[in-house]
């Protein structure tokens, strides 16, 4: 809809000084790439009056690649704010696998790991 808006000239991004792309990683997942690059290039890096554009990619997959490349083909110099971190294993937790389906060892298993 938005890109409708802009095509008749009911919006008018000249002036525009912040642009924000919420669910980054959906839009990807949903192929919107090429809109999101052919709304970015209309927008101004500089408005008439010297502001800078501001740019905000948000994601809840921040250590997705392909936000990750869409981030460094619009942004200059782009800083990552991760509230979360990679999803890691702590070291306090001890991954135990067996394949013999005996209660008995399950147990003891887990009175030892507990």
């Amino acid at each position: 809809r938005l890109e409708e808006l802009i095509g008749s000239g009911e919006i008018n991004l000249t002036q525009m000084r912040f642009f924000v792309l919420d669910e980054a990683d959906g839009l990807l997942a949903q192929n919107y790439k090429n809109l999101i690059l052919n709304l970015h290039k209309q927008i101004p890096n500089v408005t008439a009056d010297g502001k800078r554009l501001q740019m905000i990619v948000c994601s809840a997959t921040l250590h997705n690649f392909e936000v990750k490349k869409l981030a460094d083909q619009i942004m200059h110099f782009p800083t990552w704010v991760d509230l979360k971190g990679q999803d890691t294993v702590p070291e306090t937790i001890h991954h135990v696998y067996s394949s013999d389906c005996d209660a008995q060892l399950v147990d003891e298993l887990l009175v030892v790991y507990i």
